[in-house]
């Protein structure tokens, strides 16, 4: 059964340079987490991840307001939607796991694999169960047709992306 997302103790975000000089960071404040955790064998665990697009933020409004949704960048009001899909979980070491699925960015699919970190298990001060994860990894921009301004070259072509959740007990 999969675990509900607590978006109040998670971000998915990204972090991309800007002209090669500084770094922007980013997120989507609006997003799901589906996990299905086999504590037993997590190898036969899965996930599902739906963000939308159009809710990135990097804390500078022009930026915010303008960039989701040209078509040089995240075009959200054609692509609404970014997901990852998990296809197999690999064990990594202790309580690390490389889950590789499939990743949706601008109408384009494409595997990946994310460095994921399974925290473990806590109980609130309500009794309600959680468990926490840390996942990772790097995509290039032009793999899924985003070019920044190309004129200015503003974008960096690696965008790390970072998943970092805590789910509750279904």
């Amino acid at each position: 059964m999969a675990w509900r997302y607590d978006l109040g103790h998670s971000r998915i975000g990204f972090i991309v340079r800007h002209f090669g000089l500084t770094i922007v960071h980013g997120y989507f404040p609006k997003a799901d987490v589906q996990l299905d955790y086999h504590v037993d064998d997590p190898t036969k665990s899965t996930m599902d991840v739906t963000i939308d697009a159009a809710s990135m933020t990097t804390g500078n409004e022009r930026r915010d307001n303008n960039t989701i949704h040209e078509p040089e960048y995240l075009d959200a009001d054609r692509y609404p939607t970014i997901t990852f899909t998990s296809t197999r979980v690999e064990p990594r070491g202790e309580n690390r796991y490389a889950i590789v699925g499939d990743f949706t960015l601008r109408g384009v699919t494409r595997e990946i694999v994310l460095d994921t970190t399974y925290a473990g298990e806590a109980t609130d001060a309500r009794g309600t169960k959680v468990r926490g994860l840390a996942a990772r990894t790097s995509i290039n921009k032009s793999d899924y047709g985003i070019t920044g301004n190309v004129i200015e070259n503003n974008v960096g072509e690696m965008i790390e992306l970072e998943i970092d959740v805590e789910l509750r007990d279904p």
